[in-house]
């Protein structure tokens, strides 16, 4: 069945994200309400000891951009196939290689002022108390089509004027008339982004989406977010079928590598699931939508102190996405780290059978058998050291779980020498 379904077509009904090359060749299509030529950008530079300032239209500054990551890129590739002197010159002029995603520190926002510059007039004001730190430092982003929708707001590719590089922009409205009622959610929710921020800010891994910023402006919320071409573990799936063994492997051990990050730092992401894991264009892994995530406060993080349960237990819901879901969380019981090792097992399943964990069951009788403990089946092909490595995920006791850690060094998480992402465009 599995070597059938490998053997299927691709389906072409999905659109993955495109490259933040492939927008900076397009940006009309992309920024349809925006004067791109007009001067907006003050670029400064210094000439003789004295700072000279000229203006440049985000088109402008986009293209040098492109430019600049693109000689960067090539510069890379020579150093390690080095070429014939004669050869590089000619070369460095009409190579063009796909854009890298930009993870340097400089393109972080924090302690800047984001401003969006809008296609009108109007400008929304800067509201205070956002935890942004009020300095005099504005940064320019402009605003462009919606790229995906979430339960927690729409997402927008965006430009950051100040730089010319393609980031993402996760907003949020606000209610545009508060009564009593709606100003505890209201503040709820600000609260909320607020302890996502916090715990989001100095995260800095190439499997983990990094936050850039953050502002509140007018009766918007907004997340400024690394952009990640291409598309998920999910989408890939449903274009695919059950993903090569390779693959498997290549993405297993970048999302451990990932959780295992989170977790030494105390960190439950508390969704995995295959829609949450983006894959870029050369199979990148990074692990997205921390919305409902949670710091914890013990150490180690694997599980909690017996003498909080209690006081913890009165509070806690189920959390998550049910096909995903560990049977502590179903049971709302206290819960750790082992929750998303139980999530991982299941988008293991996924990404080999080509199926949602629990395909077939309903929501009631998941939770009945989570309740009691039990995993969702295993494919029958699954290797013996697929079949290990699941096993792990799933033991039922969390504290028994396998660690982060221990996935990473299983046989079912180590990639081959020859791999070569088979999906890119």
């Amino acid at each position: 069945m599995r070597k059938a379904l490998l053997e299927r077509q691709p389906s072409r009904n999905l659109r993955d994200r495109p490259t933040a090359d492939a927008i900076g060749e397009h940006l009309d299509r992309w920024f349809p309400d925006h004067d791109l030529d007009k001067p907006i950008i003050q670029a400064v530079s210094e000439v003789r000891g004295a700072a000279l300032g000229r203006r440049k239209s985000v088109r402008m500054l986009v293209q040098e951009t492109r430019q600049r990551r693109r000689k960067s890129n090539l510069s890379t590739e020579l150093a390690e196939h080095p070429l014939p002197l004669s050869h590089k010159s000619s070369l460095l002029s009409v190579y063009s290689l796909p854009q890298a995603i930009v993870r340097r520190k400089s393109t972080k926002m924090w302690g800047c002022i984001p401003e969006e510059v809008r296609p009108r007039r109007h400008r929304a004001r800067q509201i205070a108390g956002c935890g942004l730190p009020l300095t005099q430092i504005k940064i320019q982003w402009i605003k462009g089509q919606l790229i995906g929708k979430g339960s927690f707001g729409h997402v927008y590719v965006a430009i950051n004027a100040a730089t010319g590089e393609v980031i993402a922009v996760k907003q949020i409205a606000l209610p545009k008339f508060l009564s009593p009622m709606s100003d505890e959610s209201a503040a709820g929710a600000i609260r909320m982004m607020h302890t996502e921020v916090e715990l989001l800010k100095d995260l800095d891994h190439e499997n983990i989406v990094q936050l850039l910023g953050f502002e509140i402006t007018g009766g918007l919320m907004s997340m400024f977010l690394e952009y990640v071409p291409g598309g998920t573990v999910h989408s890939l799936v449903q274009q695919h079928g059950p993903l090569p063994e390779p693959v498997v492997h290549s993405f297993l051990r970048q999302i451990v590598a990932g959780l295992q990050y989170l977790h030494d730092r105390g960190i439950l992401h508390r969704d995995i699931k295959g829609p949450n894991i983006l894959v870029d264009e050369t199979g990148t892994c990074k692990i997205s939508d921390f919305g409902i995530s949670r710091r914890v406060d013990y150490d180690p993080v694997r599980q909690q102190a017996a003498d909080d349960k209690k006081k913890q237990q009165k509070n806690l819901r189920a959390v998550g996405t049910v096909p995903f879901m560990a049977p502590e969380v179903a049971r709302k019981h206290v819960y750790s780290a082992g929750a998303d090792i139980w999530a991982l097992g299941c988008v293991t399943l996924q990404m080999w059978s080509g199926q949602q964990a629990w395909a077939g069951y309903q929501e009631p009788q998941i939770f009945f058998k989570l309740a009691n403990g039990l995993a969702p089946p295993f494919p029958d092909d699954l290797t013996e050291a697929g079949l290990e490595f699941c096993k792990r995920c799933f033991v039922s006791t969390p504290d028994k779980r396998a660690a982060a850690a221990e996935l990473a060094d299983m046989e079912f998480a180590q990639v081959p020498n020859d791999y070569v992402y088979p999906y890119t465009s």
